[in-house]
């Protein structure tokens, strides 16, 4: 199949069908997970999906909260590891937005890039300045909730142990 059938699974993603939307993910997963387990270079399936990054985002902001949507969430934030706006953090946003199980099968690059993105996002949580009513802003001592992040750190420090160790 190659390229034809991470073709075709992108055009399936928009499908009104969600059992044929959940095959085409499944096998953009299993095309990605394979091709990133060891990443020395941007792997083909990767290198392909490039031009398809804006057509996967704009499916997701179309669907409806589902299961679905959990698993194309999990899909763009590995794809945002390459395809997503410098210093937008997308492999973090969309990962909060996916199924938050399983992140050591995307591979090491990928925890790397989140660990990354998490640590970004953890310092301008706690280095925004928060606006006040009248429009201005000034420094106020609130302490950001940053449980969503350090759920994910809950599963990104026992990977590094593992396989850093």
């Amino acid at each position: 199949l190659g390229t034809e059938g991470l073709e075709l699974a992108v055009t399936r993603t928009s499908d009104p069908s969600a059992d044929v939307v959940k095959m085409a993910l499944e096998h953009l997963r299993t095309e990605i997970r394979t091709s990133t387990s060891s990443m020395t270079s941007v792997p083909k399936p990767l290198k392909f999906l490039r031009p398809h990054y804006p057509t996967l985002t704009a499916c997701y902001e179309g669907m409806a909260d589902s299961e679905v949507r959990l698993d194309l969430a999990d899909i763009l934030s590995v794809l945002a590891m390459t395809m997503g706006a410098p210093g937008a953090r997308e492999t973090l946003k969309y990962k909060l937005k996916g199924n938050r199980s399983e992140l050591g099968s995307w591979g090491h690059e990928y925890i790397r890039a989140l660990s990354g993105e998490v640590g970004e996002e953890y310092n301008a949580r706690l280095t925004a300045e928060v606006k006040t009513p009248a429009g201005g802003s000034e420094a106020m001592d609130v302490t950001p909730d940053n449980t969503d992040l350090m759920g994910l750190v809950d599963d990104i420090v026992p990977f590094h142990v593992k396989h850093n160790a």
